[in-house]
Order: structure tokens, then C-alpha cells, then sequence
């Protein structure tokens, strides 16, 4: 009797748990047709006040930067032409459980979609995106760190084809910077610079970036806007079903 029983209790959880499956892929089948009927379109096109858009026709690049200081110094140094620049009010909505109709009832969700323009959820095209490049430009830490894998759940769970197009970048951000009589060398992590003193002897003058916002503006175009000499990671995937277990 216990074993029927708790084999009728399975049972019962498993159709439960796909009435709510379905339930869920209505409400974004829904949500969807809402935006394409043209009720929710106009929110998803007009463009965000806080963004300073790039204003060229050809390749055009959007930087997502953590906080109005970081974002400040970014728009008076970048090429306007080519480069556009959002600002994150710190740390974005976790969307790795929230559905389509839910993620676009929070502003800063809704402004990244907007921006970009190559739509979200099942009608993502990259063709549609107004940018070639989307980079990230968090902080060198660990609330940057968190920032950054919420927005790669964003682009993982809701706009995965920006992904697997290879749109999507990282900007590694120097913890320290040494003169040098060559020029400025900078350091990604502690152990780097350690490495270095060990082999050149600990050098009596560096600077230690607090983060983005400490930059000055020749620094935030070294780093952040010049092409030749920032470091970009790539934020792709060989293996996507091993990438959101792990997210999951």
C-alpha cells in the first residue's frame, strides 16, 4: 500500500510539474505576441535616455558599464561615431527563473533589449542587433564578477543568439599599472604583479585601480575605448548544455 501510494505521489508531482511547464511556455507565447501586436514593440524600440548611442552607420560597438562614474569618463573619451555607452544602476535582475513577460517589467532589463534591438526571447535575430559588439565593462572584483554573470544570464536564457554569434565581450580591467622605461605595463591579477617583482625586483611606483570608476580619462581610453590596447575576453561557448548546468 505504501509503495502504491507514494508511486501515485510521483505520479501526481510529475503532472503537476508539467502543468506548470505549460503554463509558463503559454504565459511567454503571450508575452511574445504581445510585443509583436505592437502593445509592448514601442517600449522595446524607443531608445533608453541613459544610453549615449553611436551615431555612425558602419561598425558600432555598446559598452554595458557598472555605475554613472565609470560611464561618465567612458563618454567623453569614446569615439561617438562607433561607440555607445549604457550605464547599469550596480547589480541587474537575475532572470535564470523569471520569464519573458516578468524580465520586461524591470527597467534596466528593458533598457538593454531596447539598446541592442535585436529583439529577446524567441524572436531574437542578430541581424536586427544595432550594434556588432556588446562589452561589458564591470569591475575588476567580486560585485563585478556578480554583475557580470547576470547579465551573461540575461544573454544566456533570453537572448542566446547573441551568444552563439560571438556578439558578446568582457573587458579585462587592469588591477595595477607600472611605468617602466618602455612604457606603462599593466597587471590583471595580484599574481601577475608578483611574478614581476620576482623577476625585476618590486618596482617603487604603481597605481592600483580601485575600479572604473577611478580611472582617469587617458587611462579609460587605454583600457576601455582604444581597440589596440584593451583586452577583450570573448564570452562564447563550445559546449552551451555544459555552460547553463552551470549556471543553473
Amino acid at each position: 500500500f505504501l509503495k502504491q501510494l507514494s508511486h501515485e505521489e510521483e505520479i501526481k508531482e510529475l503532472l503537476e510539474k508539467e502543468q506548470k511547464a505549460e503554463k509558463a511556455a503559454q504565459r511567454a507565447r503571450e508575452a511574445e505576441k504581445t510585443i509583436v501586436t505592437g502593445k509592448k514593440v514601442k517600449m522595446l524600440t524607443n531608445l533608453p535616455p541613459k544610453l549615449a548611442d553611436a551615431t555612425g552607420k558602419g561598425y558600432r560597438e555598446l559598452f554595458l558599464t557598472e555605475g554613472n562614474s565609470a560611464s561618465g569618463t567612458l563618454k567623453k573619451v569614446r569615439d561617438p561615431y562607433t561607440q555607445g555607452v549604457l550605464s547599469l544602476r550596480g547589480k541587474v535582475l537575475n532572470t535564470h527563473d523569471e520569464e519573458l513577460a516578468d524580465i520586461l517589467k524591470n527597467q534596466e532589463i528593458k533598457d538593454i533589449i531596447s539598446a541592442i534591438g535585436a529583439g529577446v526571447g524567441s524572436m531574437v535575430n542578430v541581424k536586427n542587433s544595432r550594434y556588432d559588439k556588446i562589452i561589458l565593462a564591470t569591475d575588476q572584483d567580486a560585485d563585478g564578477s556578480h554583475i557580470t554573470v547576470l547579465l551573461m544570464t540575461l544573454f544566456l536564457y533570453h537572448m542566446r543568439p547573441l551568444v552563439e554569434a560571438g556578439m558578446i565581450y568582457k573587458v579585462q580591467t587592469p588591477l595595477y599599472r607600472v611605468k617602466t622605461k618602455s612604457g606603462d605595463k599593466y597587471f590583471y591579477s595580484d599574481k601577475e604583479l608578483q611574478e614581476y617583482a620576482e623577476m625585476y625586483g618590486l618596482p617603487a611606483h604603481y597605481d592600483r585601480y580601485k575600479g572604473l570608476g577611478a580611472l582617469t580619462e587617458e587611462q579609460t581610453e587605454e583600457v576601455l575605448a582604444n581597440a589596440d590596447s584593451r583586452v577583450l575576453v570573448p564570452m562564447t561557448t563550445t559546449d552551451m548544455e555544459k555552460t547553463l548546468l552551470i549556471y543553473d
